[in-house]
C-alpha cells in the first residue's frame, strides 16, 4: 500500500513535467537540382508543385503563428544569389510555402539571409506556440548548368589550345 501511495503521486510529476516539455517543429526543404525540391514537416514529405525551374509551391497543415513571413539563405556557389522561402498561413487553400531558388540580388536589394545552406534557423512558432525550425539544403549545384560567360570562356580556351596543335604538327615536320 505504501509503495501505491509513493508511486501515484510520483507518476503524476512524471506525466505533468512531460505535458510541458515545448515541441520544436522541423521544416527541411532540400533543393536537388533547379526541378527538384523535397520537404518535410517533422519528418513527413509534403506535396510540392513545380511551377518553373527553381520556382516551387508547397501546400501544408503546418500553421505558422505569424501570417506572413520570407527569409533568405545565400547560395552555396553564388552569394549573390539567393534562395528565397515565403511562408504564408491562410489563403484559400489553407498555409503553404513558396520557394524561389537562384534568385539574383540587384544591387539595391536587400533580403533577410536567416542562415546559411543546411544550417537550422527559427522562424517563429505555430497556432499553439511550438517552435518552428527550417533547413534550406541546397544540392544543386552540382546538377546546374555552369552560366553562358563561364561556357563562353571555357570555349575560347578550348578553340586556342586546338589552333596551337596543327601548327606545332606542322613546325616539326
Amino acid at each position: 500500500m505504501l509503495k501505491k501511495l509513493f508511486i501515484l503521486p510520483l507518476l503524476a510529476v512524471t506525466a505533468a513535467a512531460q505535458s510541458t516539455t515545448p515541441i520544436t517543429h522541423q521544416v527541411v526543404l532540400t533543393e536537388n537540382s533547379d526541378t527538384s525540391l523535397t520537404v518535410t514537416y517533422d519528418g513527413v514529405g509534403l506535396p510540392v508543385v513545380l511551377i518553373a525551374p527553381d520556382r516551387w509551391h508547397v501546400g501544408t497543415s503546418a500553421e505558422p503563428g505569424v501570417g506572413y513571413s520570407v527569409f533568405a539563405t545565400p547560395e552555396p556557389e553564388d552569394p549573390g544569389e539567393v534562395n528565397i522561402i515565403q511562408f504564408v498561413s491562410g489563403g484559400e487553400t489553407g498555409p503553404f510555402i513558396n520557394i524561389l531558388s537562384d534568385f539574383k540580388l540587384s544591387s539595391d536589394a536587400t533580403a533577410v539571409i536567416r542562415e546559411q545552406n543546411g544550417t537550422p534557423f527559427s522562424d517563429g512558432t505555430d497556432a499553439n506556440g511550438n517552435a518552428i525550425m527550417i533547413t534550406f539544403n541546397d544540392n544543386a549545384a552540382a546538377s546546374e548548368v555552369p552560366d553562358a560567360a563561364s561556357t563562353a570562356g571555357l570555349l575560347l580556351l578550348s578553340t586556342l589550345a586546338l589552333a596551337a596543335v596543327p601548327r606545332r604538327a606542322v613546325a616539326k615536320s
